[in-house]
């Protein structure tokens, strides 16, 4: 029985034997593959496999269901029957601002006028029913002819939330600040100023929060040439 002897740290395996092309035949020479290396020879099957990618590539992609809001006279079909009670409530509540009542991912939508905003939120916040002590989040969105503004509300007491929605002009994005009510509003208005140029009227200071002094432009918005952006 043989053992194989253990090669040296310092010897070298012998060279793969190379081929000069002066050793090769004519007729040979017309065989080679690209690059004249005849052990540059392509495996079989590679053709198969690469019709085989093109195949899976070329499958055709299923169209991605359109995605909408439901209209307000939706509202009432995606909520269920506690839903349902707090739509009726959220209604009563802000009866005298004639609200739009909507529905959307089971939460109850209440839009009403950019200059009923401020009253209406104090109206949710301080009326025992609705006890809106807690502003979860401010959010915005771009629409590109208009922006939406929502306030995320919700009640520690009653354990229900509700969202208060306005819609603001695209040229002219200004509304009342929430902050004396909900002194949590402070960062959530200084960033939709930051991204979007949404002014809050009475903020005691709306400096920038996320980007900085004298950057231009508002990067939340869809019209923001984010292609063009350099950082240096």
């Amino acid at each position: 029985m043989t053992t194989e002897q253990p090669r040296k740290p310092d010897e070298q395996q012998p060279a793969e034997p190379s081929v000069e092309v002066g050793q090769i035949e004519e007729s040979e020479l017309s065989n080679l593959p690209p690059g004249g290396n005849p052990a540059a020879q392509e495996p079989q099957g590679s053709t198969q496999v690469l019709e085989s990618a093109e195949q899976q590539t070329s499958r055709p992609v299923p169209e991605a269901r359109e995605r909408r809001h439901p209209t307000p006279a939706e509202a009432d079909v995606t909520l269920d029957e506690r839903g349902l009670a707090l739509s009726s409530l959220l209604r009563q509540t802000l009866d005298q601002y004639q609200p739009q009542m909507s529905a959307v991912v089971g939460d109850v939508v209440a839009t009403v006028e950019p200059h009923q905003v401020f009253d209406a939120a104090q109206k949710l916040r301080d009326d025992p029913e609705t006890a809106c002590d807690y502003l979860r989040c401010l959010s915005v969105v771009d629409y590109e002819d208009r922006f939406e503004v929502l306030y995320h509300l919700f009640s520690l007491k009653k354990t229900h939330r509700f969202v208060l929605k306005v819609n603001l002009p695209y040229d002219d994005p200004r509304i009342d600040s929430v902050i004396s009510l909900w002194a949590g509003a402070d960062w959530y208005e200084r960033e939709a100023h930051d991204l979007f140029g949404v002014v809050f009227d009475g903020h005691p200071d709306l400096a920038p929060l996320l980007l900085w002094e004298g950057f231009e432009g508002f990067p939340g918005r869809k019209s923001y040439p984010f292609n063009d952006y350099q950082e240096w």
